[in-house]
């Protein structure tokens, strides 16, 4: 075993494995960049969807507000 690196499976390990397990890994990478930047324009957009609904429910507040200080007038 400690003679392992001299082996013809040594040298196939390193010439052939090696290189695909890189190439394998760099997809992989990619792959997982690309589902990142989906998940953070996704959060993006629920954020934004979020203050909108924020927005027009304080808008509605104000106005129920605003028509009851009317009303008492």
């Amino acid at each position: 075993m400690s003679d392992f690196y001299r082996s013809a499976a040594f040298k196939k390990f390193i010439e052939s494995d090696m290189p695909k397990m890189a190439q394998a890994l760099a997809k992989i990478s990619k792959q997982l960049e690309i589902v990142n930047e989906r998940e953070q324009r996704r959060f993006k957009l629920e954020e934004k969807l979020l203050m909108t609904q924020i927005k027009v429910e304080t808008q509605k507040l104000n106005e129920q507000k605003s028509n009851t200080s009317k009303k008492t007038d």
